[in-house]
């Protein structure tokens, strides 16, 4: 049985009728507001401090990759996008290259790769996805993004696998006779 809006204000207002008149009673009173006005401020400040290091720290490097893409081939418009420390998106918005034939086009997407692979020092990636494209506008057929997998060798040098592309492929429909 549900309680009527009566019995839910019945509580509140005879327990402040019973209580002194001095002392107030705050049912949602919240565990923060409850801790000592020094434990309040070192919660909060610690709060700030991991915020601004975790705010300095993360897009740094990306940052970074991201100049030195513009920089090393001359583009005026590139993106980097790390997920997990593990996956790499190298996204890079020029009309020129989106252009290329495809053999031209699937070697400048390795090169963005390989350059992205080498100045990543954080961790070893799994896959780096490559994507150029137009920067004014979109057309039927624009180039697909590329997908790669790094191979890291004992000697210290690093092989590029190309995943092939499955929006290409068909899969046999398999139907019920």
């Amino acid at each position: 049985m549900r309680p009527t809006v009566i019995e839910m204000l019945q509580r509140p207002v005879t327990d402040s009728a019973l209580r002194p008149r001095g002392r107030e009673a705050n049912f949602r009173r919240s565990l923060v507001k409850k801790m000592p006005e020094h434990n309040r401020l070192l919660l909060s400040l610690g709060c700030a401090l991991t915020l601004a290091l975790g705010c300095d720290v993360l897009p740094k490097f990306q940052l970074q990759l991201q100049k030195d893409i513009q920089s090393e081939f001359h583009v005026a418009q590139a993106m980097v996008v790390v997920m997990d420390t593990t996956y790499m998106v190298v996204a890079v918005f020029d009309d020129a290259r989106a252009a290329l034939e495809p053999k031209e086009h699937a070697a400048f997407a390795e090169q963005l790769a390989r350059f992205a692979v080498t100045h990543y020092q954080k961790t070893r990636l799994r896959t780096v996805g490559v994507m150029i494209s137009r920067a004014t506008h979109r057309t039927d057929n624009d180039p697909e993004p590329a997908l790669f997998v790094p191979e890291y060798h004992p000697d210290g040098t690093v092989r590029l696998a190309l995943m092939p592309n499955s929006r290409g492929a068909t899969t046999p429909v398999m139907r019920k006779q």
